[in-house]
């Protein structure tokens, strides 16, 4: 007897289960992680916003600090006394000034927008554009 010889096959992809489900938790950490990484990205976004916004108001608030001690002063009350109530000190001559009205002029009114409403409802419309 004549030995067989076996002849081997041509190259079949033989798909292991282990590889299908290594490649699908890989797929969905990659998605898991992209996902985090944007989160953290707007996240950082917001922290660089905030952190500007605090900067702001810190500024604000100091500016703030000296208004209400200028507030506290004699001359804050001298120069309100003066501008508000027309308070003089002795020896000074007061000057009233009143503001000038300015020049009004009359223009006419635009034309009010007029909407024209359709006899037929746009789906009529449409509907004869296409059948007639």
């Amino acid at each position: 007897m004549k030995a067989q010889t076996r002849q081997k096959p041509a190259f079949r992809f033989r798909l292991r289960w282990e590889y299908l489900i290594l490649v699908t938790l890989m797929a969905l950490f990659s998605v898991k992680f992209l996902d985090k990484t944007s989160q953290i990205r707007g996240l950082n976004q917001q922290v660089a916003a905030l952190q500007t916004d605090n900067q702001n108001l810190a500024a604000s608030n100091v500016h703030l600090q000296h208004d209400l001690k200028y507030y506290a002063t004699n001359q804050y009350a001298q120069n309100a006394a003066r501008g508000l109530l027309g308070y003089t000190k002795p020896g000074e001559t007061g000057i009233d000034v009143q503001p000038v009205a300015p020049h009004v002029t009359m223009r006419a009114a635009p034309p009010a927008h007029v909407v024209t409403v359709p006899s037929k409802p746009v789906w009529q419309q449409w509907l004869d554009v296409f059948t007639k």
